[in-house]
């Protein structure tokens, strides 16, 4: 860019020299010197403008590839090793990821009845919609993938050694009882709650 600037700066004085000449001169080569060099600064202005608009898509392109395998990591870590088939290869697509942003955003889903259709009336997409978007990404039902995130809730909670009890607990991630939340977390994380919270002493 200093090059081209320096281009820049040699192009417009050299047009003001001659415009001056040209003042005290009836030669014609003049007045074909000065269009020649409006020519070359609009040439010039053409190609600084494309330039520079290059590199800010370039910058753009290098923040979205960024951000996008930031959400990645994050979603990784979020959903667990149930889900990372279709996530490792960064399949997942942006309709999904707005789901699961405005989900974690609004914390909905730890509403003990928290369903599709409560889903469809917040964010705005159908029902159906959203089935074949969560289930195209991840795989599974709608259920299982609210599950999964009150089941880190859940952990997040135990992990910072709360001290609920886990009816409490089950309760407070949005299960309807003790028994629905002690099978959810044992299908995803092979363990109970009791046995988890002991495996971290």
């Amino acid at each position: 860019m200093n090059f081209l600037l320096l281009i820049q700066r040699g192009i417009y004085t050299l047009f003001i020299l001659v415009t001056l000449f040209n003042f005290v001169s009836d030669y014609v080569i003049w007045d074909l010197l000065i269009l020649t060099l409006i020519i070359g600064i609009v040439f010039y202005e053409v190609i600084l403008y494309t330039t520079s608009n290059r590199i800010k898509i370039s910058d753009l392109e290098n923040e979205y590839s960024k951000n996008k395998q930031s959400t990645n990591n994050k979603l990784q870590t979020l959903l667990g090793d149930k889900f990372e088939n279709c996530l490792d290869n960064n399949k997942y697509d942006e309709d999904f990821l707005n789901i699961i942003r405005y989900l974690l955003r609004t914390n909905e889903y730890l509403s003990p009845n928290y369903s599709l259709s409560d889903l469809e009336k917040g964010y705005g997409l159908s029902k159906r919609k959203m089935s074949y978007i969560i289930h195209t990404n991840v795989g599974c039902s709608f259920t299982n993938l609210i599950a999964k995130l009150r089941i880190n809730y859940a952990k997040n909670l135990i992990n910072a050694q709360t001290s609920y009890t886990f009816e409490h607990l089950s309760s407070k991630v949005g299960f309807c009882s003790r028994s629905s939340f002690n099978k959810y977390f044992k299908y995803f994380e092979g363990v109970t709650p009791k046995e988890y919270k002991l495996n971290l002493s």
